[in-house]
C-alpha cells in the first residue's frame, strides 16, 4: 500500500498521450469512455469531488489549527492522538495500510469511540457514565465468578445471557 499522492502524473507536451489507457489531450483533461454509464452526470460527480476536497481541506486546516494550539503541550497522550489522527490522511486505505492508521479506523476503534461518546453524553446530562443495566450485568458476572471460586455447585446452571438478553 502506498501513501496518497497528491501530485499529477508526468505528462509530455505531445498533442495526445495515453496514460494508463486514458487519453490526455492538450488541456490535460482526462477523457474516459469505458462503455458503461451509471446514470450520474459529470457535473454531479464533479460537485461530489469538489465537496470531498473542500471537506478534506477544512479538516486539514482544523487539524493544523489544533496542532498550533497544542504545540507547547508535551504530554505523550496528546502527541499520540495527533499522530494517530494525522496518519489517517496519509493513506488511501488506512485499514489496509496497517499499523497506527488501521488502529484508528478499525471496528474496535469505532466501538471504543462510540462508548466514549456515550459516556461523555451521559456525564454531561448528570447521569452515571455507565447505564444501570450494564452495571447490573457486570456486577452479576463478578458475583457468579466469586460463587464459582467458592465452590457453589449451582453456578454452572446460571445463564446470564438468557436471563438478561434473551428474555
Amino acid at each position: 500500500m502506498k501513501p496518497k499522492s497528491h501530485a499529477h502524473p508526468d505528462v509530455s507536451d505531445s498533442d495526445s498521450e495515453m496514460v494508463d489507457g486514458m487519453d490526455l489531450g492538450d488541456d490535460m483533461s482526462i477523457d474516459i469512455d469505458d462503455g458503461f454509464s451509471n446514470g450520474v452526470s459529470v457535473s454531479a460527480a464533479e460537485r461530489s469531488v469538489a465537496r470531498y476536497e473542500d471537506s478534506l481541506s477544512e479538516a486539514i486546516a482544523y487539524g493544523q489549527s489544533l496542532q498550533a494550539d497544542y504545540k507547547a503541550d508535551h504530554r505523550p497522550e496528546v502527541k499520540g492522538i495527533f499522530k494517530k489522527t494525522f496518519s489517517i490522511l496519509a493513506w488511501d486505505d488506512p485499514l489496509e495500510a496497517g499499523g497506527t492508521a488501521a488502529e484508528v479506523v478499525g471496528i474496535e476503534a469505532k466501538i471504543a469511540l462510540a462508548n466514549e461518546l456515550n459516556q461523555a453524553i451521559l456525564k454531561s446530562q448528570g447521569r452515571p457514565p455507565h447505564p444501570a443495566l450494564e452495571t447490573l450485568y457486570r456486577h452479576t458476572a463478578v458475583c457468579i465468578q466469586q460463587l464459582a471460586l467458592m465452590g457453589v455447585s449451582a453456578v454452572p446452571f446460571i445463564d446470564m445471557k438468557r436471563e438478561f438478553i434473551d428474555i
